[in-house]
C-alpha cells in the first residue's frame, strides 16, 4: 500500500508517545488537517487496538463538511473502508481491531463533558473557547493534535497551549505540501502583492499582528428568528461565487444566514433558486450588474439595485449588532479575513477596504445598508420597482 503524505505524518509519528499535545499552526493549503487524518486512519487501522479516537470541531456542519468527509475519503482511497463498520447515525466508525473513531461538535456540551478517549484531534481549534478545550483535554488520556490558522493576534492557544512543556509546536506553510499545483502556489504567493497581513498569515503561516479585521461586532447563533423584518442581499458572480444572504432584523440585531455560495451560475440557473428562497421578498443586488437585475425583475423577482458606497456601508454595518448562523460556513470564512488595507510594513491601517474574497460580505452589506442604513434625512428606503 502506497501512502502519499506530507511532513505532518512524520511529525506525528515522532511525537506520539513523547508529547501530550502537538500544535499544527499553518497557512493556506499547508494540508495540516488532511495529513493528520491520514495519520489517524493508518494508526487506527494498522497500529492501534481498542483505542477511542475523537475528531471534533466547533460546529457539526463545519465538521461534516471538512474533517469527517475527508477521513472517509482517505479510508476509501486506502481501500480499507467497510460500510458495515460505519454507524452514520452516531457518527462512529469501528475498525476490525476494535479501535473506534467518533466525530462530534463541541457546541454540544453533553458530548464535550461526558466522553473519554485515548486520542483527540481538534480541527480548527481557534474556533473553540478555552473552557471547552480544557474539558476535552482533561478527558484525553494519551495524545492530542490541534490545528489552526493564526489569523487572530491574541488567542488562548498562544498563551495556554504552546507554553506547555508537553506541547510540541510546528509551523507549516504551503511549501510543506508537495502535492500543490503550480497555479495554486502562484495564487498563494500573489498575496505578497495584495496585502501584507494576508501573506503573513496564509503564506508564511505567521501569527497575525494587527487588528485590521473589519467586523468584530458579531456573534454566532444556531438559527435566525422566525419573525422579524426579512430582506436578502445578492452579489452576482460567475467565475467568482454568487452569494445570497438572508437578513432578519429583530430586537436591534441583524441576523444573517448564508443561503447560496456557488460559482458558475447564469441568471437562468439562478432564477429558480431565488424563486424558491426569496419568493416575493426584497433582494438587494450588486448595482454594477443592471442587465442582470432587470432580467430578474422581468421574471418576477423583487430585485433592487443596492447602494454601492463601500466605505460608508461598511461603517454602518460595523455600527450595528450582527448575529451569524453557525452553518454559514463560507460567510464566516470570509468575514474572519475581511480586512482594511495596510501599508507594506503592516503597521498602519489604511481607510480602505481590501476587496478580496468578499462576496458574502458584500451581499449582506447590500441588504443591511440599503434597506436599513440611515442618511442625513432619516431612513433610506429605495423605491421598489414595479414588476414587469
Amino acid at each position: 500500500m502506497e501512502i502519499k503524505a506530507s511532513v505532518v505524518f512524520e511529525y506525528l509519528q515522532e511525537c506520539y508517545g513523547k508529547y501530550k499535545i502537538v500544535a499544527l499552526q499553518g497557512g493556506a493549503r499547508a494540508s495540516k488537517t488532511y495529513n493528520t487524518l491520514i495519520w489517524l486512519a493508518v494508526q487506527s487501522a494498522f497500529v492501534w487496538s481498542g483505542k477511542v479516537v475523537s475528531i471534533v470541531r466547533n460546529t457539526l456542519p463545519a465538521l461534516r463538511a471538512s474533517a469527517e468527509r475527508d477521513f472517509f475519503e482517505i479510508l476509501q482511497n486506502l481501500g480499507i473502508y467497510t460500510e458495515a463498520n460505519h454507524n452514520k447515525t452516531e457518527r462512529i466508525y469501528k475498525f476490525a481491531n476494535g479501535t473506534i473513531v467518533e466525530f462530534f461538535s463541541t457546541d454540544n456540551e453533553m458530548k464535550v463533558r461526558g466522553r473519554k478517549r485515548d486520542v483527540l484531534f481538534v480541527n480548527e481549534a481557534n474556533e473553540l473557547d478555552f473552557a471547552t478545550f480544557q474539558q476535552l483535554i482533561l478527558r484525553t488520556s494519551e495524545f492530542c493534535v490541534i490545528d489552526y490558522n493564526p489569523s487572530e493576534a491574541n488567542h488562548w492557544i498562544y498563551d495556554s497551549v504552546l507554553t506547555r512543556q508537553d506541547c510540541k509546536f510546528y509551523k507549516l506553510t504551503y511549501k510543506d505540501n508537495p502535492f500543490l499545483s503550480a497555479s495554486v502556489v502562484a495564487e498563494i504567493e500573489h498575496l505578497k502583492e495584495v496585502d501584507y497581513m494576508l501573506w503573513r498569515i496564509f503564506g508564511l503561516g505567521e501569527r497575525g499582528i494587527s487588528l485590521a479585521t473589519i467586523y468584530n461586532n458579531y456573534e454566532l447563533v444556531d438559527s435566525i428568528p422566525d419573525d422579524g423584518e426579512v430582506v436578502f442581499g445578492l452579489d452576482f458572480g460567475f467565475n467568482n461565487p454568487t452569494a445570497l444572504t438572508k437578513v432578519c432584523y429583530k430586537n436591534e440585531t441583524y441576523y444573517i444566514e448564508e443561503c447560496l455560495y456557488q460559482s458558475g451560475l447564469t441568471n437562468s440557473e439562478l432564477l429558480p433558486i431565488l424563486q424558491n428562497i426569496v419568493g416575493k421578498r426584497l433582494v438587494y443586488c450588486d448595482s454594477a450588474e443592471p442587465a442582470r437585475i432587470k432580467e430578474l425583475q422581468k421574471a418576477g423577482i423583487n430585485a433592487i439595485p443596492a447602494r454601492k458606497e463601500v466605505e460608508a456601508g461598511v461603517l454602518f454595518v460595523k455600527s450595528v449588532k450582527l448575529a451569524i448562523t453557525k452553518n454559514s460556513l463560507n460567510l464566516l470564512k470570509e468575514i474572519r479575513n475581511y480586512k482594511y488595507k495596510q501599508t507594506p510594513d503592516g503597521k498602519t491601517l489604511l481607510d480602505e477596504v481590501l476587496k478580496l474574497n468578499d462576496h458574502a460580505c458584500d451581499s449582506f452589506r447590500y441588504a443591511i445598508y440599503t434597506h436599513f442604513g440611515n442618511t442625513a434625512k432619516g431612513v433610506f428606503r429605495p423605491k421598489v420597482p414595479k414588476l414587469v
